[in-house]
């Protein structure tokens, strides 16, 4: 099972999301914000989770009722089109209950040479972890009109 997960480390760290500019901004806001209150709580070592579907673009308006039946209040699925493909993402914060304790401290301290470490304070993860789901989601799609 763990080279399994390795390779899915792997692809993760080079796979990008494609939505329109005002999807990529949306989302760099409310992370930015999700992550300064995981900040003030003193919390670090969360994860982005996300479903993104890649669809044939002639299907988008019967697909778009259906995955706006699934949304969030509205907000989400964020869906954007780029040639003859429509891209569908829902994404959220999930494993965030991780405290920096004394334990975390003696972890950071073990791993000293570790490049990207998650065992690092919340200040500084939650900074890098912001500016990793900015980059990853590419605004590069045209914005949904439905």
């Amino acid at each position: 099972i763990r080279p399994h997960y390795y390779s899915g480390k792997l692809h993760a760290r080079d796979v990008a999301f494609h939505v329109s500019r005002a999807a990529h901004d949306d989302i760099s806001a409310k992370v930015q914000r999700d992550v300064l209150f995981l900040q003030k709580c003193g919390l670090m070592d969360y994860s982005l989770v996300v479903s993104y579907h890649v669809l044939p673009r002639r299907d988008a308006e019967a697909l778009d009722k259906v995955y706006r039946a699934t949304s969030d209040a509205g907000a989400q699925p964020y869906v954007g089109h780029k040639d003859k493909q429509t891209f569908v993402v829902y994404l959220g914060i999930i494993d965030f209950l991780q405290d920096w304790t004394t334990a975390k401290v003696v972890a950071n301290c073990i791993k000293v040479a570790e490049r990207n470490k998650a065992t690092i304070p919340p200040r500084p993860y939650g900074e890098r972890f912001a500016q990793f789901v900015k980059d990853k989601f590419v605004p590069t799609c045209e914005p949904d009109t439905h």
